[in-house]
C-alpha cells in the first residue's frame, strides 16, 4: 500500500513538472520578476492575434477565440515619445478610431422642452415717480430694455439718506427688529425697493444712494436720462408696461439643457391652439447634474384670457451662440473630475491628450476656447482607450523612475 502510494506520488510530481505552465511558474518565480517588469512585458507582448488584437502571448500560441495563430509583429502596438502615443496603423483600425479636424463654425441649438402654465399675470402698465427730492447720479437701464422685477432701474442723491441706511443696517447687524422695522419703513417711503432692504448683505451690500427699482417684469417704455438733472417731489422717472405674461415651468434633459442660460429666447406652443405660438425668454434655470432633467422657468407674452394655469405646452428654446467660434464635436471631449480633454493627433500614426477650456456645450457641438487650433484633428471615437493608454504610460513612467 504504501510503496503503491509513493509510486503515485513520484508520478504526479513529474507530470506537473513537466507540464509547461507550472514550468514556467516555477521559472518566474525563480527569477523574482520585478511588478515594472511584469507589467511591461503584458503591456508590450511580441505576439498578437491579427483578428483580436486584445489577445497577446510572448510565444507564438493560437488564439483561444478564433484558433488563429499568433503573428510576430517588427514594432509593438503602442509605443510612447515624450507624452506622444504610437498606435500601428492596424491596431487604429481594429480600435475603430475615427477623427474629426477642428473647426470654425457656430455652436447653437435649440433645446426642447414641455411643461404646463403655472399661473398669467395681467397686463401692466405703470408711471413711477418720484418721492424725494434730489438729483440724478446715474440711469442704469436705457429705454427699449426688458427688466425683471426689482431690477434697479436708476439712482438717485438724497440728502439724509445714506445716514438713514447706515441707521438701518446698524439696527440689523445687532438684531433690533422694532427699530430696523421703523426704518425700512421710512425707507420704502422714500422709494427704495422692500426687497432690496431685506435681502442685503456682505455679498450683496445696499447702495448709498436712493435706488429705483422695476416693480414687475417689462419693458421700459421712457425713462428720464438727464444726467445731474434735479429731481422733485413728482418727477416722471419711469414709465414700465408689460403685457399678459404666462408663468411656464418647462422640463428639459439635462443633458440637452446645459447650454440654456437666463435670458434666452424661444418659442412656446400650447395642445389646444396648434399652429399658434408666442415667443418668450428663459428667467430662471435650475440644472439637475444628477437626476435626468432640469427645470426651466420660461415667461411667454400672450394676448388676456388665451392662456389659462394648467395649460400644457412645448417650447423650442434658442442656446448658444451664432458667432462663429473654434468648435469640436461634443463626442471627442472627455470629462473628468479636474479637467477636460481630448486626444489630438500629433502625426501619422502618433496622439497625445491635451487639456481643452470649454465655451458653450451643446449636445452636438461645444466651443473650445484654448488648447486646440483650427485644423487640429481630434479622435471622436476610440478615445477612451487612448486615454486610457496614456494614464497608464503615465504611471508606468512613475514606477520606473521610482525603480532607478
Amino acid at each position: 500500500m504504501k510503496t503503491g502510494l509513493l509510486i503515485s506520488t513520484l508520478v504526479l510530481a513529474f507530470l506537473l513538472a513537466s507540464h509547461p505552465g507550472v514550468s514556467h511558474l516555477y521559472a518566474e518565480t525563480a527569477n523574482q520578476q520585478t511588478a515594472l517588469e511584469h507589467a511591461t512585458e503584458h503591456t508590450d507582448p511580441t505576439y498578437v492575434c491579427p483578428m483580436h488584437p486584445h489577445i497577446t502571448d510572448d510565444s507564438a500560441s493560437e488564439c483561444p477565440i478564433c484558433g488563429m495563430q499568433l503573428e510576430l509583429r517588427e514594432t509593438t502596438a503602442t509605443q510612447y515619445d515624450e507624452g506622444a502615443i504610437s498606435i500601428s496603423p492596424a491596431m487604429v483600425n481594429n480600435l475603430g478610431v475615427r477623427l474629426q479636424h477642428v473647426e470654425i463654425g457656430n455652436v447653437s441649438e435649440q433645446v426642447y422642452g414641455s411643461g404646463n402654465v403655472n399661473r398669467v399675470l395681467p397686463a401692466q402698465d405703470k408711471t413711477i415717480k418720484s418721492r424725494v427730492t434730489g438729483k440724478l447720479v446715474e440711469v442704469i437701464t436705457p429705454a427699449g430694455s426688458w427688466v425683471e422685477q426689482d431690477d434697479v432701474l436708476l439712482r438717485i442723491e438724497v440728502d439724509g439718506y445714506t445716514d438713514l441706511l447706515k441707521a438701518y443696517v446698524d439696527a440689523m447687524d445687532i438684531a433690533e427688529i422694532q427699530t430696523a422695522l421703523k426704518l425700512r419703513k421710512r425707507l420704502v417711503a422714500m422709494g427704495a425697493g422692500d426687497k432690496t432692504l431685506a435681502g442685503f448683505n456682505d455679498d450683496k451690500p445696499l447702495s448709498d444712494y436712493l435706488e429705483i427699482v422695476a416693480p414687475f417684469s417689462g419693458e421700459v417704455s421712457w425713462i428720464i436720462d438727464d444726467a445731474d438733472k434735479d429731481i422733485t417731489t413728482d418727477s416722471k422717472l419711469v414709465q414700465i408696461t408689460a403685457p399678459a405674461i404666462a408663468e411656464v415651468g418647462l422640463r428639459s434633459y439635462s443633458r440637452l439643457a446645459r447650454g440654456v442660460k437666463i435670458g434666452n429666447t424661444g418659442m412656446l406652443g400650447v395642445a389646444h391652439l396648434p399652429g399658434r405660438t408666442w415667443p418668450g425668454r428663459v428667467v430662471d434655470i435650475k440644472h439637475n447634474f444628477v437626476g435626468l432633467f432640469s427645470s426651466i422657468a420660461f415667461h411667454v407674452e400672450v394676448p388676456n384670457g388665451l392662456l389659462e394655469p394648467g395649460s400644457f405646452g412645448s417650447a423650442f428654446i434658442d442656446a448658444g451662440t451664432s458667432e462663429q467660434v473654434l468648435r469640436v464635436p461634443a463626442s471627442a471631449v472627455i470629462y473628468d473630475e479636474n479637467n477636460t480633454r481630448v486626444i489630438r493627433l500629433r502625426d501619422n500614426n502618433s496622439f497625445e491628450v491635451v487639456d481643452v477650456t470649454l465655451g458653450f456645450e451643446g449636445h452636438e457641438w461645444i466651443e473650445i476656447k484654448s488648447g486646440l487650433e483650427q485644423g487640429d484633428h481630434v479622435v471622436t471615437r476610440g478615445q477612451f482607450l487612448i486615454d486610457s493608454e496614456a494614464t497608464l504610460q503615465a504611471g508606468f513612467k512613475r514606477l520606473s523612475a521610482s525603480h532607478d
